[in-house]
């Protein structure tokens, strides 16, 4: 028994030591999220769980939006219904929901309580330990698949360390973990291998679990079903490609058997799209879509925005090794078929409507078909020479390094999730400081829409090392009426050097309670580049507060580092027209 254990353990030891790496850079270089199930896709993906069988409030077509206002208020608010004529329904598909319940529903039996939401610490903990297991599985089918590439076992674990470590898979499965990305990378995987292996030796069983695992990644995300045009690279030949294509076709009991296996997997979708919409075949996007005539393919490549291969530049590796597959190997089929399906793929990602895809670090989509994708990385790594294999080795290491900087940049809001561009990217290149924190999140302010209330100028203001120095204080005595007041705005020059660590601070109050607290670095006020003298600005908005003539505005900078010199220093107050 000790033995078959040991056994079990040796062959799984390259994903476990993964793992273990997963879990020391989470507790030590990625920043600590509680919150698992998190929001937006996650949180609609995951909601089928609570919603089934906690609430029970599921089936919602016997009754209109408008004969339970308040359910449809609180499930729109979220962000995960949408309208689907007098109904609304979870845009997003169950499959996600159906992997993650084990490990739901051992949480829901641990939990004493008899009122829950679903989202306590407990499901938190579950979903992130679901989405480590559906990692862990994927790996293990992929270190499968490759195996039946005759890749050597190093150059296996090399490619499964560098898909984890330098790739949007990483906050993915420690962040994000209950979007549908990992759990897709595991069940396209697994497809994957069981395709190869078909098509190493055709059997109905194999056949049967290909069909199962189809119709799981259509309801896990149905775009993912792209995968079956993979299928020709899987194969190796064509002639291997065709024969087993063919070998099924020529089995009516196959083909009838497989329908049903897939069409039972759906049919789990459409209970639900039934019993929230009385429908059986639903498009739950609504107006989302995509725009095959108008195709963002360069920007989801290489935009700084959200491009591939800014975020994830390891796949360069799979480029070349696509290369050397094309013209030292001389294996034109592999090369050719795998570079159809990418471009194929990334032609199909970048036409939905919202090629960015929304609040996301890298180009989420691609996170699904990780394995096909570093399949070519595997065989380069393999094959050349040590020269190459130490500077390949090398490299990614660094590009390791750089993805765990830069999605802790993520998690400290130093890359702006959405709009990020070349200027904003190299910046802030490899920079953690606190200060840089939230550096690109300042709302945009046409000040023409303001009208001037008051101006001050302050002349030159120097702070000197771990001091708070007021510049501005406008008490109920001075007489200065701010009823229509919500903007304010300060303006310098500065050399703006990166290691400035200086705030300015603004508050409004009373004797009785604070109205408007805000602190942000100066060196977000820069305009142009930094490390150069240049006027730099910020404006403050907020709500208009009543009778501010009784309040107090106080205006101060907090120094904690070396001495700051600012001058031509500039604070505006405006109301909006």
């Amino acid at each position: 028994m000790l033995h078959k254990i040991f056994n079990i353990l040796k062959s799984i030891l390259g994903e476990l030591i993964i793992v273990i790496l997963l879990l020391i850079v989470a507790n030590n270089y990625i920043l600590k999220v509680n919150d698992h199930i998190g929001f937006a896709d996650g949180k609609g993906y995951y909601e089928y769980l609570p919603s089934t069988f906690i609430r029970h409030d599921m089936q919602r077509n016997d009754f209109s939006v408008n004969e339970n206002l308040e359910l449809y208020k609180s499930v729109q608010s979220a962000g995960i219904y949408d309208s689907y004529g007098d109904f609304v329904i979870n845009k997003y598909t169950c499959g996600t929901a159906l992997l993650q319940s084990p490990f739901f529903f051992g949480a829901y039996l641990l939990e004493s309580s008899n009122e829950l939401s679903g989202y306590e610490p407990s499901f938190q903990l579950a979903i992130y330990i679901s989405t480590i297991f559906y990692l862990f599985l994927g790996l293990i089918f992929f270190r499968k698949l490759l195996v039946l590439y005759e890749v050597n076992p190093w150059s296996i674990f090399f490619t499964q360390f560098v898909l984890v470590f330098a790739t949007s898979a990483l906050i993915y499965t420690l962040d994000y973990s209950s979007y549908s990305h990992i759990y897709s990378f595991f069940a396209i995987t697994l497809f994957l291998y069981l395709s190869k292996s078909y098509f190493v030796k055709p059997s109905l069983k194999q056949f049967l679990l290909l069909c199962a695992i189809l119709g799981l990644i259509f309801i896990t995300r149905q775009v993912n079903i792209l995968i079956l045009f993979a299928l020709p690279f899987i194969a190796g030949e064509w002639n291997v490609f065709k024969s087993g294509i063919l070998h099924f076709l020529k089995k009516p009991k196959w083909l009838l058997f497989g329908t049903v296996i897939i069409f039972s997997v759906v049919f789990i979708q459409m209970i639900f799209w039934y019993l929230q919409t009385g429908e059986f075949i639903v498009y739950s996007y609504q107006d989302e879509g995509f725009n095959f005539l108008n195709p963002e393919f360069t920007n989801i490549l290489f935009s700084y925005r959200k491009g591939l291969f800014v975020y994830t530049p390891i796949l360069i590796g799979s480029i070349l090794g696509v290369l050397v597959l094309l013209f030292l190997k001389k294996e034109y089929y592999l090369g050719l078929t795998w570079l159809a399906f990418f471009l194929f793929l990334s032609y199909v990602f970048s036409s939905w409507h919202a090629w960015e895809y929304g609040a996301s670090y890298g180009s989420r989509p691609f996170i699904d078909f990780y394995a096909i994708l570093f399949i070519p990385f595997a065989f380069l790594f393999s094959k050349v020479n040590v020269w190459l294999k130490s500077l390949l080795l090398f490299s990614s290491l660094f590009l390791v390094f750089l993805n765990i900087l830069q999605t802790y940049q993520y998690q400290s809001y130093i890359f702006h999730w959405i709009n990020m561009d070349k200027k904003k990217y190299w910046s802030v290149f490899m920079e953690t400081g606190e200060q840089f924190n939230g550096i690109f999140w300042e709302g945009d302010v046409n000040e023409s829409e303001y009208d001037l209330i008051k101006k001050f100028s302050m002349g030159e203001v120097e702070v000197a090392e771990n001091e708070e120095l007021v510049i501005l204080e406008i008490t109920p005595s001075d007489s200065i009426y701010f009823d229509a007041m919500n903007l304010m705005s300060i303006s310098f020059q500065s050399d703006f050097k990166k290691e400035m660590s200086a705030k300015i601070h603004l508050q409004i109050d009373d004797s009785t309670q604070n109205y408007f607290w805000h602190e942000r670095p100066l060196l977000h006020f820069y305009t142009e580049k930094f490390n150069s003298h240049q006027e730099g600005k910020h404006s403050f908005t907020f709500p208009t507060i009543e009778n501010s003539s009784s309040k107090r505005i106080v205006i101060s900078i907090i120094n904690p580092g070396e001495n700051v010199v600012l001058s031509d220093v500039r604070i505006k107050f405006q109301s909006k027209k």
